[in-house]
């Protein structure tokens, strides 16, 4: 299943013939395997009004025999949620009798989907953002950064990583935004008096701030050793959405590795 991003901001799903068929399976199995209580309160809407939204989806078939599913941001959560569910809420045996393939290769596509609907949401914003000026503004609040001294620039640095991790812990995801926006800038200045950065971020892998050191990594990841192993240690359980945001880089550089 692949995610793109319509022009108009909502999603579309693209789906072979075989993957509509997993998609409704999955739905179906979501409920019938659960009570309608914990469907609710997984879901976020009952049984009945999940049956109303699947029937008011725009389904439409491409020009190979595909198909393309127009989704809403809600939509679109109401799909990884019952995916997510249904992964998770049944037998290895029961799951491969129902859907017809094995639910470990299920919960690898649903993984990937998942950063494909995440890195779709940011670009989202991004856009939407951009459309407003809502950028120069962010960083004109920043004031002049070429006044600072090279320290106090750094420790700025660690303190907008250091909200920007307790950002991500609470998923609010546009505020991330903006906070990566004032990193970037900052790394820039830096890079542009000539200071070495690569050996900053090292310095910073070594702060006791999971965002701190979140950052660091996701930027030493293809450069320095240390990166990788700081990621895979933020990666275990303990802070879930630090731990999501770890992985995820490294399934990505995973990905780009030959």
């Amino acid at each position: 299943m692949t995610l793109t991003l319509a022009d108009d901001g909502e999603y579309v799903l693209v789906l072979s013939a075989a993957e509509r068929i997993f998609l409704v399976a999955s739905l179906t199995m979501s409920q019938t395997h659960t009570g309608d209580a914990e469907y609710e309160i997984t879901i976020g809407r009952s049984k009945s009004a999940a049956d109303r939204d699947r029937d008011a989806w725009r389904l439409t078939e491409d020009e190979v025999g595909g198909y393309l599913l127009h989704l809403t941001q809600s939509e679109l959560g109401f799909i990884l949620a019952s995916l997510r569910l249904c992964v998770t809420h049944v037998s290895d045996a029961e799951y491969e009798i129902v859907i017809g393939r094995r639910r470990p290769d299920s919960a690898t596509e649903l993984t990937d989907l998942e950063d494909q609907a995440e890195l779709a949401f940011l670009a989202r914003i991004t856009q939407e953002v951009d459309r407003k000026g809502g950028w120069q503004l962010v960083l004109a609040r920043m004031g002049d950064l070429s006044l600072l001294a090279d320290e106090v620039l750094v420790d700025r640095l660690a303190a907008e990583a250091s909200e920007q991790g307790k950002t991500i812990e609470a998923g609010e995801r546009q505020r991330k935004l903006a906070q990566q926006a004032k990193i970037d800038a900052m790394l820039a200045e830096l890079e542009r008096r000539g200071t070495d950065v690569q050996a900053v971020l090292a310095r910073l892998l070594g702060s006791d701030d999971a965002g701190v050191r979140l950052l660091a990594a996701s930027k030493l990841l293809r450069s320095n050793p240390a990166a990788r192993l700081t990621l895979e240690s933020l990666a275990n359980p303990g802070k879930p959405s630090l731990a999501q945001a770890a992985a995820r880089t490294l399934r990505s550089r995973r990905q780009r590795e030959p």
